[in-house]
């Protein structure tokens, strides 16, 4: 017959197994959320993708037609993670693209990216990934930063 302690102890046991099991991965999944500096807006003036921010804090700083935005590097049809091939951004799992200005151009993902608070300050350009707008909000002015003509 199992004793008590012996009987809490494999219960305590088998708990922290699970918690840790279950939380931990969530934890670790989970992007930052407070404002990232991502440098001057000089490193953005040419059209492109940068992907440097997309590991920890998961978006991608795209400059296209003379704006900057700060799009979700994750597909909105199931959460993976996109990729870029430099003119476009693909979910490699079921193969929806997406334009440089957000916007799904091929399923399976029925809308198109968000993009996060973007703002400039001096010359320096902020992203804060806890402030984010929808696909549809094109024009609000918090989710993109024009270049000077």
């Amino acid at each position: 017959m199992t004793s008590r302690r012996d009987f809490m102890s494999t219960v305590a046991l088998v708990t922290a197994g699970v918690v840790g099991h279950i939380s931990l991965p969530v934890l670790a999944d989970d992007a930052p959320v407070s404002p990232v500096d991502i440098g001057s807006i000089e490193q953005y003036k040419a059209d492109g993708i940068v992907d440097t921010f997309v590991a920890k804090h998961r978006f991608f700083v795209v400059t296209h037609d003379k704006t900057i935005r700060a799009l979700s590097s994750r597909c909105t049809h199931k959460n993976k993670a996109l990729k870029s091939d430099g003119t476009q951004l693909r979910c490699p799992a079921h193969g929806s693209l997406f334009e440089l200005d957000g916007q799904m151009t091929k399923g399976p993902a029925k809308i198109g990216l968000p993009r996060s608070k973007i703002t400039l300050d001096g010359d320096t350009l902020r992203v804060d990934p806890s402030v984010e707008f929808s696909h549809q909000a094109a024009a609000e002015p918090e989710s993109f930063v024009k270049l000077a003509e």
